[in-house]
């Protein structure tokens, strides 16, 4: 019995001791197995990076190079065909600019225009960059502005010449915006130079119509980009000077960010360009601020089609349609103007130089008297950076977006064609013929009146979305 037992005791052990042996047998094969898959997927990601790693920079930059050749492709088409008053009226400006040189200033006031043989009497209230700018172009293009009878027509190589530097400047914000979303994933960079870049607003201003707008806007994203210093403040202080209706951006970018440094840079960038004027002629600053004061008198904004503050709109069509006397409403502008920007003094600090200069140039195009299609191209360059910036709100998004899509709206409204022949001698009839394909046509002042409401209403709903989480945040 006994050895019975010994027997099945010493079986049970070579049983176990063999089960055990499996069992390390197994575990040794699974290890090999499990380390044989790890190597071939190891070999595997290091030949796709090998293969790919010459290709990733260049893959991350084909939606942004698409947006650019889409964007590119639309202004090349127009550009040639349709021109604004403004560049007829530029044209003028560059000849005086060869004939008196650092003496044009004292030139530029509407009073010159007959003397000067400008189109318009119109004053030249841009800065020496522009002066520039337009100069150099004019030597490029120096074809001869047409008049006949009460028609003024644009010289081919001029509106090719002008058209050019504009979408030259145009691009340099697209390409900036996207810069300054370095650290952003790709999609969110590119879908902000979209929003800029593919804007109708913005196409309008610098490939159909024809302005400067672009150099401004420009310069201030540029002085975003090197957050903070000298040259940051004088790229923004040359864009305050360059088109004054950039100033309150770029005041209000520069406080959000103060220092000695930046304030002198700023000085200097507004300054600067304009002693070489003053040294040659003296008195050239101010006959340049005088020029610009000349057009920020308050007063009707006649066309309706064409004003794009709701109050100013209002009262001109009230004016023009029962004569009754609305000055003081547009002359109170400053009011709403100082309720908009008070609140971002308080908050400019903690929102930091883009959301500042987005608010108070927001401010701008909802309070100021007389606002211009334009002047919502930098609005569109800071609104695309500040939507796509992080820790900015879903209904701050959402609002901003709102207000965007609205401005972009104008363009399919009006009959926008109207560019494509009334400064063209010879109209490319296939170029007014698309314009008028995705417009409406509308020249009811109504429908102007209602739409000038809704764009400043709709400015003033989203400043309020903004300071509301600014003073929460003050005020927890």
């Amino acid at each position: 019995m006994a050895k019975a037992a010994s027997n099945l005791a010493s079986s049970s052990v070579s049983s176990l001791r063999e089960a055990f042996t499996g069992l390390k047998s197994l575990k040794a094969r699974y290890s090999t197995a499990a380390t044989t898959a790890a190597s071939s997927r190891t070999i595997h990601t290091w030949r796709k990076a090998i293969y790919l790693y010459p290709f990733q920079g260049v893959l991350r930059l084909l939606p942004p190079a698409a947006v650019l050749a889409a964007g590119l492709l639309i202004r090349a088409y127009f550009a040639p065909f349709t021109v604004g008053s403004d560049v007829v009226q530029f044209a003028g400006f560059a000849d005086s600019v060869h004939r008196h040189g650092l003496c044009f200033y004292k030139y530029a006031g509407g009073e010159n225009a007959e003397a000067e043989g400008w189109a318009y009497p119109w004053p030249f209230p841009y800065g020496p960059l522009a002066v520039a700018l337009l100069a150099v172009a004019r030597l490029l293009a120096p074809g001869a502005v047409e008049k006949v009878g009460e028609w003024v027509y644009a010289p081919p190589d001029w509106i090719v010449a002008s058209k050019a530097l504009f979408i030259a400047f145009d691009t340099a914000v697209a390409v900036l915006i996207y810069s300054n979303g370095a650290g952003w994933p790709t999609w969110r960079r590119t879908a902000a130079m979209a929003l800029y870049y593919l804007n109708p607003a913005v196409i309008y201003t610098s490939a159909i119509y024809g302005m400067l707008d672009p150099l401004p806007a420009a310069l201030l994203i540029a002085a975003l980009r090197l957050r903070g210093g000298f040259w940051a403040g004088a790229l923004l202080g040359l864009a305050a000077a360059t088109k004054l209706n950039a100033a309150p951006a770029a005041l209000f970018a520069a406080l959000a960010s103060p220092s000695l440094r930046l304030a002198a840079g700023f000085a200097a960038g507004a300054l600067v360009p304009v002693m070489p004027f003053e040294a040659a002629c003296p008195g050239s600053l101010l006959a340049w601020v005088h020029a610009a004061l000349s057009v920020a008198s308050p007063g009707y904004n006649p066309p309706v089609v064409y004003s794009f503050n709701g109050v100013t709109t209002l009262a001109t069509y009230l004016h023009e349609k029962t004569g009754g006397d609305y000055l003081w409403a547009i002359r109170a502008w400053w009011v709403a103007a100082a309720a908009a920007y008070a609140p971002l003094l308080l908050v400019a600090r903690r929102a930091g130089p883009l959301a500042s200069a987005y608010l108070a140039y927001l401010a701008y195009t909802a309070t100021y008297w007389r606002v211009n299609y334009q002047y919502f191209l930098l609005l569109a360059g800071l609104a695309a950076l500040h939507i796509a910036a992080p820790g900015v709100s879903r209904a701050e998004k959402a609002v901003s977006l709102a207000h965007l899509a609205a401005v972009a709206l104008w363009p399919f409204l009006y009959p926008v064609s109207w560019w494509a022949r009334v400064h063209v001698k010879e109209p490319n009839e296939a170029v007014a013929t698309a314009l008028d394909a995705v417009s409406l046509k509308l020249l009811d002042p109504e429908v102007y009146v209602a739409y000038s409401l809704a764009l400043t209403a709709l400015a003033y709903v989203a400043l309020a979305a903004h300071y509301r989480r600014w003073f929460k945040r003050i005020n927890p």
